[in-house]
């Protein structure tokens, strides 16, 4: 399993290393780009083959899923929280009281999710 889509499931399950909330000072919010349901190809992940859907909405709340491939092999991984998309590609992702923050590339039909070290995280917007 790539360890760039285990680090977002335990963060978004709450378990992961956080940290704290971003301030106020923090460059302007922008969601446009990346509002809409995306997904990745086929991954390996310690659970067998799985799609990563991600959908963001307008009012900020966020959730992640993980579906097994075939559909009948076991159940989705489902996870809500909330995001933000900073000017300068900042991804805020945060779960009750705490926050991580990824470096996101939107384009029209792709996103790229950047985990540090990881290999990134590429998905496509899903058909409207």
């Amino acid at each position: 399993m790539q360890s760039v889509t285990f680090s977002l499931v335990l963060f978004v399950a709450g378990v992961s290393t956080l940290r704290d909330s971003p301030s106020s000072t923090d460059a302007e919010t922008r969601t446009d780009g990346i509002v809409g349901d995306w997904a990745s190809g086929v991954r390996e992940t310690e659970w067998g083959e799985m799609i990563i859907e991600m959908s963001f909405r307008k009012d900020g709340r966020f959730e992640y899923r993980m579906r097994p491939v075939p559909p009948n092999r076991g159940g989705t991984i489902t996870a809500g929280a909330s995001y933000s998309l900073k000017e300068n590609g900042e991804l805020t992702i945060t779960v009750l009281d705490k926050t991580k923050r990824w470096q996101a590339d939107v384009r029209s039909e792709s996103l790229v999710i950047h985990y540090g070290d990881e290999p990134p995280l590429r998905l496509t917007r899903k058909s409207r």
